[in-house]
C-alpha cells in the first residue's frame, strides 16, 4: 500500500509541475503579445496624423558635409520607426510636444571616417529626426521638413554628427537628409542631388581618377537624361545583401557644371 501511494504522490507531483509550465509559458505569451500590441510602427499610423514640422537648420555641401561630420559610414538598418525607439519632449504648460527624435539600430558596413570606435561589422544607434508618441489617445508619426525615416533593411550612407549635442546622445544625422544617401535608390528624386551623386563617385566607384575629381569639384551636380549624357561609366553598389548595377551619364560644361543621370541597369 505505501509503494502504491508513493506512485500516487509521484504523479500527482509531476501532474502540478507540468501545470505550472503552461501556466508560466501561457503567461510569457501573453506578455510577449502585449509587447507587439504596444509596439506601433508607422504602418499603425493613420495618415492624417502623419505632420511634418517646418524647421530652420543650416545645409551643407559636400566638401562642408565631410569636414562636419564625425562619422562616414555605410550602413544596414536593423530596425523600424516605432513608438519604441522614439523620445519626445513634452511641454506640459503649452501641452504640445516641442522635440522628438527615434534612435534607430543599424550595422557598420564600411567606414569611410570616423572617431576611431567603429569598424565594418559594429552595430550602433544613430539618431533621425522622425518620431512616433502617443498624444490626447491617439498615435501621430512626426518628422522635420519631409525628412524620410530610415527603412529597416535598407542601406545608406550616413553623414552623421559626434551626439554630443544631440536629443538622444546618439550620433545624429547632419542636417536631416543632407546627410542621408539612400543607396538602395540612387535613381530616386534625391533632394540633394549632388550629396548623393558626389558620395556615389567617391565612395562606391572606381571610375578614372580624372572623371572622379571633375565631379568631386564641381561647383554644382544638376540631373539630366541620359539622352543627354556624352560619356556614361558603370558603377556597382554593394549593399551588403546585394548588387546594384547602375549606369552614370556625365554631360560637362566649361562654367564648373556637369549634368549628372544615373539609372539602374
Amino acid at each position: 500500500m505505501k509503494k502504491g501511494n508513493n506512485v500516487n504522490k509521484y504523479f500527482i507531483f509531476l501532474f502540478i509541475c507540468m501545470q505550472l509550465v503552461f501556466c508560466a509559458c501561457g503567461k510569457q505569451t501573453d506578455q510577449e503579445n502585449q509587447e507587439i500590441q504596444t509596439k506601433i510602427t508607422s504602418a499603425d499610423v493613420p495618415q492624417k496624423n502623419k505632420i511634418s514640422s517646418d524647421a530652420e537648420y543650416v545645409t551643407f555641401s559636400y566638401e562642408e558635409l565631410k569636414n562636419e561630420a564625425a562619422i562616414v559610414a555605410k550602413v544596414e538598418v536593423l530596425d523600424e520607426l516605432s513608438s519604441e525607439n522614439s523620445l519626445i519632449n513634452y511641454n506640459e504648460e503649452y501641452g504640445m510636444v516641442v522635440s522628438s527624435c527615434a534612435v534607430r539600430s543599424v550595422r557598420v558596413l564600411e567606414v569611410y571616417k570616423n572617431n576611431g570606435e567603429l569598424s565594418e561589422g559594429n552595430e550602433f544607434q544613430v539618431q533621425e529626426s522622425c518620431a512616433i508618441y502617443e498624444l490626447d489617445g491617439e498615435y501621430y508619426q512626426e518628422t522635420m521638413d519631409d525628412t524620410p525615416s530610415l527603412e529597416k533593411g535598407e542601406t545608406y550612407i550616413l553623414f552623421l554628427d559626434d551626439g554630443k549635442e544631440s536629443m538622444s546622445g546618439k550620433p545624429s544625422i547632419v542636417s536631416c537628409n543632407n546627410g542621408m544617401v539612400a543607396l538602395s535608390r540612387p535613381n530616386s528624386d534625391d533632394e540633394y542631388f549632388d550629396i548623393c551623386v558626389k558620395s556615389i563617385v567617391e565612395y562606391e566607384s572606381d571610375i578614372p581618377e580624372v572623371e572622379k575629381e571633375n565631379i568631386l569639384q564641381a561647383e554644382e551636380i544638376y540631373e539630366i537624361n541620359s539622352s543627354e549624357s556624352e560619356k556614361e561609366e558603370d558603377i556597382t553598389l554593394e549593399t551588403g545583401k546585394e548588387e546594384i548595377d547602375i549606369s552614370m551619364g556625365m554631360k560637362e560644361e566649361e562654367n564648373g557644371k556637369i549634368g549628372i543621370s544615373i539609372e539602374e541597369k
